[in-house]
């Protein structure tokens, strides 16, 4: 099946599962979300089921309006309504400028004891550090003393402050 023919499949679809009705400034309105109807992933982002797997639904919009090849990256919002499939609402970015977003437009990225999956509160880490920096303990050592709650590689990037706060 050649490349112009997928997108236009994949066009149709989108046409049929898309409400822009909510909107009240016309069909071809920019502003406005158009939700997505159907099923989500795990993170409320659109899926699709299309040529025998699941698609990212934002990802098979831009290739369907963009693109002869799949989008490198990530495709972003510029509402942060997850079930938008506006395309005037989507781009494409990385990881990067995914977190610049995510600070610029005030959210909260969860990092150290906030982070839903922290095992150690900050005094610990602290702690941790300053043990480090005496030269008398080992990785495995300061694992033990924590009674291994974080993996050895874990440990080395929150003493060597690549994760943490």
């Amino acid at each position: 099946m050649d490349a112009a023919f997928k997108r236009h499949r994949a066009l149709v679809k989108f046409s049929v599962r898309v409400d822009e009705s909510i909107c009240e400034h016309g069909e071809s309105c920019t502003q406005c979300c158009w939700l997505w109807q159907y099923g989500t992933d795990g993170e409320g982002y659109a899926k699709v089921w299309m040529d025998g797997k699941f698609y990212v639904g934002t990802r098979l919009l831009w290739y369907s309006r963009h693109s002869e090849t799949w989008p490198e990256g990530l495709i972003l919002h510029t509402c942060d309504v997850k079930r938008c499939m506006n395309h005037h609402h989507h781009y494409s970015g990385d990881k990067s400028r995914n977190a610049l977003d995510a600070l610029e437009r005030g959210k909260q990225i969860q990092q150290g004891e906030t982070h839903a999956m922290a095992k150690l509160s900050q005094a610990e880490v602290d702690k941790l550090r300053e043990l480090r920096k005496t030269g008398m303990y080992t990785i495995e050592q300061l694992c033990n003393l924590v009674e291994m709650r974080v993996k050895h590689s874990q440990m080395q990037r929150i003493l060597t402050y690549q994760k943490w706060a």
